[in-house]
Formats: C-alpha cells, structure tokens, sequence
C-alpha cells in the first residue's frame, strides 16, 4: 500500500455496480477511492465528481499507470471482465473483479 495506512482503489468504469462498491468502499476507515476510469472522460469526470475522487481516466489503460492507486475494482460489463482484470494484473495492480471473471472456460 505504498507507505500509506490506507488501501487506495481505482474503479474501472462507472456503472451501477461501480457506485455501489464506492459507496461501500468510503464507509471504511482503511480504505479510500483515489481514481476512476471510463471509455469516457466525461463519464469518469461525473463519477468522480459525485464521489469526490481525485484522479480521473479516459482509459482504464492509464489508470492502472497510475501510482496512487493500490488495486483495481473491475466493474465493466462481464465479457470485458478477463480483459480489463488481465491487463490490471499485467500493469502490477492487484484487482477485485465483479463475477463472473470469464464468459467461457476457454477464456
């Protein structure tokens, strides 16, 4: 958690299963919402200002950049999950991801 005594989560799009984690997440002491990520700026600037979160994507690809952030919440639609999770982890980020994880046992 890099050197803070909080867990700092990103939140990879800004759907409804997004708004419920982050208000879940902003009821612990120990953990804080510091980036949000969308296809969209615009949707990532709405959500964030709702939540109060400082740092705001256009990409979830620059966000997983990002070094205030400690892991992922993965909330995009579920055959985007396995993709979105993968490159997450490849970026060095641990991640939550809503179920399911893949579409296929294949994937």
């Amino acid at each position: 958690m890099s050197g803070s005594s909080k867990m700092r989560w990103g939140i990879v799009s800004t759907g409804g299963i997004a708004e419920q984690f982050t208000r879940d997440v902003l009821r612990l002491p120990d953990h804080e919402v510091v980036a949000v990520a969308s296809r969209s700026v615009d949707k990532a600037n709405a959500f964030a200002d709702k939540f109060a979160i400082k740092n705001r994507y256009g990409s979830y690809g620059e966000m997983f950049k990002d070094a205030e952030v400690d892991g992922v919440y993965v909330a995009t639609h579920h055959p985007l999950h396995a993709r979105d999770t993968i490159d997450a982890l490849n970026a060095g980020k641990p991640v939550l991801c809503e179920k399911p994880f893949a579409m296929s046992q294949a994937e």
